[in-house]
């Protein structure tokens, strides 16, 4: 079955829609703000929206685990604050 082809017109019409869902989201719900590596202990630390702030050690995260402090160190939130990214 053949995919369809979503035209630009129709994907900027979406866009006003979408910004929407996306500020309602950021308003009801915690969101990433900011995140950095703590190199003394290993932790990952992220402050969210709400104030709240959680810390979990590298080692329990099977994907960082092995990574070097350097790598760990270039942490960003990603966009619209639902996840951590790393190059």
């Amino acid at each position: 079955m053949a995919k369809s082809q979503v035209s630009d017109a129709e994907i900027l019409a979406q866009i006003p829609a979408a910004t929407a869902r996306a500020s309602r989201s950021r308003r009801a719900k915690p969101h990433a703000q900011s995140a950095r590596y703590d190199r003394a202990t290993r932790m990952l630390r992220v402050d969210l929206t709400n104030g709240a702030t959680f810390m979990l050690p590298v080692s329990l995260i099977p994907a960082l685990a092995r990574a070097s402090d350097v790598a760990l160190a270039k942490v960003e939130v990603a966009p619209a604050g639902i996840g951590l990214h790393w190059e």
